[in-house]
């Protein structure tokens, strides 16, 4: 029954045009993880093929769902938030979801933990 199943969704979804990515999302930042209160922290994340339609991202630090000072592309999106001891060895990481209700997709990058200094 699971592969029919499979099958089933394989084929709706070439009808339909829905695709997910073939990868996970990789996260890196543009400096380093580890930063002094008020320095600034820049993550990217990226997929290296599309979805069809386009993936929804989403940033977390620790439980923290990141709302603002995030840019969206079609397979990037970035994160830049200033540094506060709030963040001290929590781990940031971006999710990349399908909104298809035909096809599942919702991975998560690996884990970037930070490490906030004091001056």
């Amino acid at each position: 029954m699971g592969i029919t199943f499979a099958l089933v969704l394989f084929l709706v979804s070439l009808v339909s045009g829905d695709t997910v990515p073939t990868s996970r999302p990789s996260i890196s930042n543009q400096y380093s993880s580890t930063g002094y209160e008020g320095e600034t922290m820049k993550y990217s994340c990226y997929l290296s093929s599309l979805g069809d339609p386009q993936v929804r991202w989403s940033w977390f630090c620790g439980q923290e769902q990141m709302r603002s000072h995030i840019t969206y592309s079609t397979t990037y999106t970035y994160l830049t938030f200033r540094l506060s001891r709030k963040y001290h060895q929590k781990s940031c990481y971006c999710r990349a979801t399908s909104p298809s209700s035909i096809l599942d997709y919702n991975r998560t990058s690996s884990r970037s933990i930070i490490y906030v200094y004091r001056e």
